[in-house]
C-alpha cells in the first residue's frame, strides 16, 4: 500500500544540506519569538527589527517547503466556525408515551 502524504525527508530532497539547516534554523527562531506568522517573521526581518538575525526571507519560505505550514501557530490562531443555530423541534415521542399519560 503506497501513501500519497510527503514526508520531511521526501520534501529536503530539492534543497542543500546549507538550505535545510538554515530552514530548519528560521522555524526555530519562530518558536522563539512566539511563534509569529511567517508574513509578520518576513515583516520583522525585512524591516531589521531583530538584530543581528542569521535567518533570511529565502530561509522562512524553504522552511514552510519542507516543514509544511507550523502546527503551533495553527493550533494557536485557527478557531472552529461557529455552528449554525438549530431552529423547531426534531424528537417527536411515540405514540405509547401520549396513551398512557
Amino acid at each position: 500500500m503506497t501513501s500519497k502524504m510527503a514526508t520531511v525527508q521526501k520534501n529536503k530532497e530539492g534543497f542543500t544540506p546549507r538550505q535545510v539547516k538554515a530552514a530548519m534554523e528560521a522555524r526555530s527562531a519562530m518558536h522563539i519569538l512566539n511563534a509569529p506568522s511567517t508574513k509578520s517573521l518576513k515583516y520583522a526581518i525585512r524591516s531589521g527589527l531583530i538584530k543581528n538575525c542569521p535567518i533570511t526571507e529565502e530561509a522562512i519560505n524553504h522552511a514552510k517547503v519542507i516543514f509544511g505550514p507550523d502546527a503551533s501557530t495553527l493550533k494557536g490562531k485557527s478557531t472552529r466556525p461557529t455552528p449554525k443555530k438549530m431552529y423547531g423541534d426534531f424528537f417527536s415521542p411515540p405514540e405509547e408515551l401520549y396513551q398512557h399519560n
